[in-house]
């Protein structure tokens, strides 16, 4: 994952994985705690997809969150407006 900048579904995946192999979770140890299969981890590992209830269960084990910039912005406008303390998710 390259400054936390995804562009892409595959990449998306792919950094989910990256992030849980950091954090030392097994794909078995990671669907347990996401409340997800081992299967559909399986399954989201081959085919790159997934949806975003079970991105959002991914996220939470891995202490990741999602981010949505403007098409407009830059990434770094989006990280500035997010440090500014201006914006905030939860």
């Amino acid at each position: 994952m390259e400054n936390g900048l995804v562009l892409n579904t595959r990449m998306f995946v792919d950094s989910i994985f990256e992030q849980a192999k950091l954090l030392g979770l097994t794909d078995k140890k990671l669907a347990e705690k996401a409340h997800i299969t081992p299967a559909a981890l399986s399954r989201i590992k081959k085919s790159k997809n997934l949806r975003l209830s079970t991105a959002m269960k991914l996220l939470v084990p891995l202490h990741l969150d999602i981010v949505l910039t403007p098409k407009n912005e830059t990434k770094e406008d989006a990280l500035a407006l997010l440090h500014s303390g201006k914006l905030r998710f939860k």
